[in-house]
């Protein structure tokens, strides 16, 4: 019984943060991705708040047209991301079964027999921000490049 009383303290830190996100206003982004001007599938967006707080992060993953549209990670799929300032890494992982569209030779030498198939400036290193206002962004588009 004593177990359980100590227990039962340590839930409420770990169930409050992940309920606080009901509470944040949504608003809905999306965007392209293109890899030196051809849209690229299946690549992995993140955006991950910058700043601290409890902010959740949101994800989405590109379709064959290189679009995507957010949605709160570990809120249960909600579309959108809180309003605020993020940083976004962008990432495609070969072991996952992840595949880049290669009519380039230029993006075709990127290509790894394993792991991260983007550069590093766009996902471990990335430098790429974006401010998603109250009224939501329908143009968060990323041009990459493969040099």
């Amino acid at each position: 019984m004593a177990c359980c009383l100590r227990i039962v303290p340590l839930l409420s830190f770990v169930v409050l943060p992940l309920g606080c996100s009901n509470d944040q206003k949504l608003a809905q982004v999306s965007g392209q991705v293109t890899m030196d001007d051809c849209p690229l599938g299946h690549a992995v967006v993140r955006f991950v708040p910058i700043g601290g707080g409890h902010l959740p992060s949101s994800v989405a993953v590109t379709d064959e047209d290189g679009h995507y549209e957010l949605s709160v990670h570990l809120d249960g799929g909600r579309l959108g991301a809180v309003i605020g300032e993020y940083r976004v890494t962008i990432s495609i992982d070969q072991r996952r079964g992840k595949i880049m569209p290669t009519n380039r030779p230029n993006v075709a030498e990127m290509l790894k027999l394993s792991g991260e198939l983007l550069p590093s400036k766009y996902n471990r290193d990335s430098t790429l921000t974006c401010t998603v206002p109250p009224e939501g962004k329908t143009d968060a588009n990323f041009a990459l490049t493969s040099k």
